[in-house]
Order: structure tokens, then C-alpha cells, then sequence
């Protein structure tokens, strides 16, 4: 019960940290009514903490969760699905990848570039349906990769940062 009560508290506290970091650093995107934001980085660091199916979860909800606050309601669903599976991404594989011995940052680090990739072709596709022109969507991609880019960068910062939380909670949860 303990464990439980712990999990769905931090769970809880990760969505709001997706939502919050997502709005606090936005840029607004005029050719795709879109924004750029730092929420990757913590949709990456749930990546460490949480079972994939959580981590879909968290990163889906927290970041629809921004769109609907900022008034992008017309990219939420979108950003449910992809979101969810980058936070899903990581977590798979750092999952995957922890089972062996070692440093954890690489895990940590090869599943959030392949995340933000994910997340890149996940907005094309989008794009690409929402305004039924291949250019149009192809213009937001190398905002997406700078966006990954820089969310991989902010997460890896906070991943040292956090690195004896990270440890301290895996050992009061397992």
C-alpha cells in the first residue's frame, strides 16, 4: 500500500512537472500554430522513474494537459499520442538496457535521441494531415530536432543533477 500511495504521488507530480516545464519555456511557432518548449527533458527523466505504460501516461497527459492551457487544443490529441509514446520510448528502453551492469546515463541518453526522433516525425505526420501540404510539415522539422536536441541536452544536465534521487527512489520502490 505504501509503495502504491508513494507511486501514484510521484506519478502525479511527474504529469505536473511535464505540463509546467512544457509552459514555462515556450516559443510560439507562426507557420504551424505551434510552440516550442522544454518539456522533453522531463519527459525524459520519467523515462528513469516509471514502467513504459507510466511513462506513455505521464508524458501524454502532462503535455496535452500544457496544450489545453496555452491554448493549442487543436494539437492535444496529437500530443497525447506522441508524447506518450516518448515517454514510452525511453522508459522501454531504459528499461530494457538497465537490466545489465553499468553506467545508466547511456541508456538514459540513446533512448531519449531515439525519443526525440520519434517525436520529430510524430509532428510531421500531423502536420502533414493537418495542412495536407508535404512542405508545410517538413518546415517544422528541424524545430522538432533543435527542440529534441535541446531537451536531450537540459536532461542529461538534470540526469546527473537528480542521479542520487534517481538511485535512492529505486531502492525504496523495488
Amino acid at each position: 500500500m505504501k509503495n502504491k500511495t508513494r507511486l501514484i504521488c510521484v506519478s502525479a507530480l511527474f504529469i505536473a512537472l511535464v505540463a509546467v516545464v512544457t509552459m514555462l519555456v515556450r516559443v510560439p511557432i507562426s507557420y504551424t500554430n505551434g510552440y516550442k518548449n522544454l518539456g522533453d527533458a522531463t519527459i525524459f527523466l520519467s523515462g528513469v522513474f516509471f514502467h513504459p505504460l507510466l511513462g506513455f501516461f505521464i508524458s501524454g497527459v502532462g503535455s496535452m494537459i500544457a496544450d489545453f492551457a496555452l491554448g493549442y487544443a487543436h494539437y492535444a490529441w496529437a500530443t497525447l499520442i506522441i508524447k506518450g509514446i516518448e515517454g514510452l520510448i525511453v522508459a522501454a528502453w531504459y528499461q530494457l538496457v538497465l537490466k545489465k551492469k553499468g553506467d545508466h546515463y547511456w541508456p538514459f541518453l540513446v533512448g531519449s535521441i531515439i525519443a526525440g526522433l520519434w517525436m520529430c516525425l510524430g509532428y510531421f505526420l500531423v502536420n502533414w494531415l493537418y495542412y495536407a501540404d508535404f512542405y508545410t510539415a517538413l518546415s517544422g522539422v528541424l524545430g522538432n530536432l533543435i527542440q529534441a536536441g535541446i531537451g536531450v541536452a537540459v536532461g542529461s544536465l538534470l540526469y546527473f543533477t537528480l542521479k542520487p534521487f534517481f538511485e535512492h527512489y529505486r531502492k525504496q520502490t523495488s
